[in-house]
């Protein structure tokens, strides 16, 4: 009986952990998602962006592209450091680029329409990102 109430034990331990940990990572995406400004380095100057007007990100080898409503803004910062700085509603669809889900106008199983842009969504992001633009 006592090799049985260890494991038990073992057990509920183990499913303790898993739950926090989880728990820590939901708490986390809450975080990012409660960020409404995104600051940036451009021409040598820190630059407050608005993450709800931020349309897509679009990546320039070592440079990156913010395209805005009225505007186009580049810095040089890695797209995928991007990623993990901005909420879950931006939504890798292609190696060079992020976009704004609530700025989608129209998508299809190949490409996708923002602000009057058409991006193509790549093979090795189309599930993931059809899945996040169904919801």
């Amino acid at each position: 009986y006592f090799i049985v109430f260890v494991n038990a034990f073992v057990l509920l331990i183990k499913r303790y952990q898993r739950k926090e940990h989880l728990l820590n990572k939901m708490e986390e995406q809450t975080e990012k998602n409660k960020v409404e400004q995104l600051i940036v380095r451009v021409d040598r100057q820190n630059k407050p962006i608005n993450i709800q007007d931020l349309m897509m990100v679009e990546s320039l080898a070592d440079y990156v592209k913010l395209h805005l409503p009225n505007k186009q803004v580049i810095t040089k910062e890695k797209i995928s450091e991007l990623q993990d700085k901005l909420p879950v509603h931006f939504i890798r669809v292609h190696r060079s680029f992020l976009v704004n889900k609530h700025h989608v106008s129209t998508f299809g199983k190949e490409d996708l329409l923002v602000g009057g842009t058409t991006v193509k969504i790549s093979r090795t992001y189309k599930k993931a990102a059809l899945a996040a633009l169904e919801f």
